[in-house]
């Protein structure tokens, strides 16, 4: 890639490091402070690319004293500043094995993109899947902040009972429940990016990540206009302009 290519780079949750540990002593040797190589690298590659640049990483942070241990997420701009470091607030069952919760969800105001909103995987869904479906707390977070733009790094898993051999039949279910989860947005001309894992097997303790990276706009009409790139891997770019126009004016014409 080249400076100028695109305005925003993402990487999928725990995007160097794999996504399943057993426990905390497992993920020890990974874990990085606020400083360490993931930002560093997010940061060179924002500078040479000049863009945002959005990698998920095991943290350690400590809070009065105390160690907190962290599914995180490095957000960088373009001059390497970083906007914010944020931390899962709603931990899948492999997290817990580790982590800790982080505090709440994350939006950054007055930035070039207007307000954005970040997020990692089981954010998406119902807390520990226990509160009620229809709070979409995720969903109804960003509304209230208005964010315009939500970004998210995901190690979103394969149904445990899909056959390794399905291909996408059942997998591209997965869309429309993101879809779903984030209804909250209609109207809102909000634009969510997500970034998933592919791959999985026996490094990943047999979990299987069902990638379909893609692009959902909420439509001020509160249509749902969706790219994506199935369970392919590897460098995939999305033109948001190519989604439809986003404009105040040009929504009224």
């Amino acid at each position: 890639m080249e400076p100028g290519d695109v305005d925003i780079l993402m990487l999928p949750e725990l995007g160097f490091t794999g996504y399943t540990f057993k426990d905390l002593d497992d993920i020890r040797p990974f874990l990085e402070s606020h400083d360490g190589r993931t930002v560093q690298w997010c940061q060179r590659t924002a500078r040479r690319l000049n863009a945002w640049v959005l990698a998920g990483f095991p943290s350690t942070v400590v809070v009065e004293g105390v160690p907190k241990y962290y599914n995180s997420m490095c957000v960088v701009d373009r001059t390497g500043a970083v906007v914010t470091i944020y931390h899962k607030h709603f931990l899948f069952e492999t997290d817990e094995r580790w982590a800790h919760e982080g505090p709440s969800f994350r939006a950054v105001q007055d930035t070039e993109f207007g307000t954005v909103g970040f997020g990692i995987c089981m954010d998406l869904n119902p807390r520990q899947f226990k509160t009620d479906w229809y709070l979409m707390e995720f969903a109804n977070f960003h509304a209230t902040k208005q964010s315009k733009l939500i970004l998210c790094c995901m190690a979103w898993l394969r149904p445990k009972d899909e056959p390794a051999d399905s291909g996408e039949t059942n997998t591209t279910m997965t869309i429309p429940y993101w879809v779903a989860r984030l209804r909250p947005l209609d109207g809102s001309n909000t634009t969510v990016v997500i970034c998933n894992r592919t791959g999985g097997g026996a490094d990943e303790e047999g979990a299987r990540f069902c990638g379909h990276s893609c692009v959902i706009r909420f439509h001020k009409n509160a249509g749902v206009e969706v790219g994506h790139c199935g369970e392919n891997d590897g460098l995939f770019v999305f033109d948001l302009d190519a989604f439809g126009d986003v404009d105040d004016d040009d929504e009224e014409k």
